[in-house]
């Protein structure tokens, strides 16, 4: 298996279950990839088709992506939040632009119909003027 994606979650699961339903649509080979949600202590149970779930006690966003990679079966871990959806390329993408990197990352935007909020969160972010991320 080439790649693990680990979706760290906590309380998310309207987000994650449109998370969840990008990331199985994506057009790739279901055998190069495997998609695994730690829940983080969440108030309730959330289970969906082909993924793999793992829960802990509330230990933070670092500690259940550190316990995703524990339970991985891949060459490569991909992170994205609860509230990421992808395009169905996403992954061929990944998979092209890789090569024989050891580590990738990639954009971090909003879609052009998010929520007013949204805009404003990803303009702060990601500003060239003095977002958090830059660009």
């Amino acid at each position: 298996m080439k790649y693990s994606i680990i979706i760290p979650t906590y309380n998310r699961w309207d987000e994650l279950y449109e998370c969840l339903l990008s990331v199985n649509s994506i057009e790739f080979s279901r055998d190069e990839y495997e998609v695994i949600v730690v829940d983080d202590g969440s108030d309730h149970t959330f289970r969906y088709y082909e993924t793999r779930l793992y829960r802990q006690e509330n230990k933070g966003q670092g500690a259940a992506r550190n316990l995703g990679m524990e339970k991985a079966k891949g060459d490569f871990f991909i992170f994205i939040d609860s509230d990421v959806t992808v395009p169905k390329d996403w992954l061929s993408i990944i998979d092209r632009e890789l090569g024989d990197a050891d580590a990738f990352g990639g954009l971090d935007a909003c879609k052009e119909d998010d929520l007013p909020l949204g805009k404003a969160i990803n303009y702060a972010m990601t500003s060239l003027t003095g977002g958090m991320r830059g660009k």
